[in-house]
């Protein structure tokens, strides 16, 4: 539904006879519409029946309605009427001001009166973490050369592969962050240390935002171990890999060309913390080097 009929109000004027102005609602197609209101006359891009993804210009900001100042006014709802309950719909990333630095806030409902603005990707970083299926990543691991390919299996979950050290990482990166879902082979492959220091990356160029996660038990503790953690898993947790990311340098943070994230995990049994093992992840153009104690990796691409 598109409503253009209204004029833009002069500053501090109200139309109070056209609450909402010129107002766009889309259907979801998911039961979900979302409104857009007091948008500038003549200025909507798509028209009724037009399909609309992420990044698709609708209309331009503009002061009609119900409206003292230019802004748009957004809400999610059920119904596709103009002006329907607003349904409580929780935002999949977004930063909340605050006196001290922005919070992230995943899959949350904006709390009222509250800040927010949304989490802009890095085109640096989305550009070294893109990972398509054809794509081939030539890798060096303390001074031995590796051959890495992307691809898709039958269920079109992306995943790397080392032929030579026969190991597999499946990836997943939705355009804000970029994370791993499984590995498979030996720790002792390059991929695996890929895998552990950027288990879990914002693709922002914000610093000091703490991206926490905990890596599976299987991956890092011994075979003994994990039996035991399965034999009391129905009463109790006794130990946990934590993994945190943190952006702590960028050289320039409109147009990047270095950035670098410190990356950490700590093993956590009977809650004491043990076995910290840190990690440094620089990203340059067409070039990722990472650094951990004794190990060395470097992954480059055309």
């Amino acid at each position: 539904m598109i409503s253009n009929i209204t004029e833009d109000n002069e500053i501090n004027n109200v139309n109070t006879q056209k609450n909402w102005g010129n107002t766009i609602i889309i259907n979801h197609l998911n039961g979900l519409y979302t409104q857009i209101s007091h948008l500038k006359k003549d200025s909507f891009k798509v028209r009724i029946g037009d399909f609309v993804t992420k990044g698709s210009v609708i209309a331009a900001c503009g002061n009609s309605g119900r409206s003292p100042e230019p802004h748009i006014h957004f809400q999610v709802q059920l119904t596709p009427e103009i002006g329907a309950v607003t349904h409580p719909y929780p935002i999949g990333y977004f930063f909340e001001k605050t006196k001290e630095r922005p919070v992230l806030h995943i899959g949350k409902i904006p709390q009222e009166n509250s800040t927010i603005y949304n989490v802009t990707a890095s085109g640096l970083l989305l550009n070294a973490f893109d990972m398509k299926p054809g794509k081939v990543l030539n890798a060096k691991y303390n001074n031995e050369d590796f051959v890495w390919q992307i691809a898709t299996d039958a269920y079109n979950k992306t995943y790397i592969y080392c032929e030579k050290s026969k190991s597999t990482v499946y990836i997943e990166n939705d355009g804000t962050m970029f994370y791993f879902t499984d590995f498979e082979g030996k720790k002792t492959s390059p991929l695996y240390l890929f895998y552990r220091s950027c288990f879990k990356l914002l693709l922002s160029n914000e610093k000091e935002i703490p991206i926490k996660d905990s890596i599976p038990l299987t991956k890092e503790h011994p075979i003994g171990t994990r039996w035991f953690q399965d034999f009391l898993a129905p009463f109790a947790i006794f130990t946990r890999i934590k993994y945190q990311s943190e952006l702590t340098e960028v050289d320039n943070i409109h147009f990047p060309e270095r950035i670098v994230y410190l990356t950490y995990t700590n093993t956590v049994s009977f809650h004491l913390k043990s076995r910290r093992k840190e990690t440094s992840v620089m990203v340059l153009k067409n070039r990722i080097e990472i650094n951990s104690k004794k190990q060395e990796l470097c992954i480059d691409w055309v």
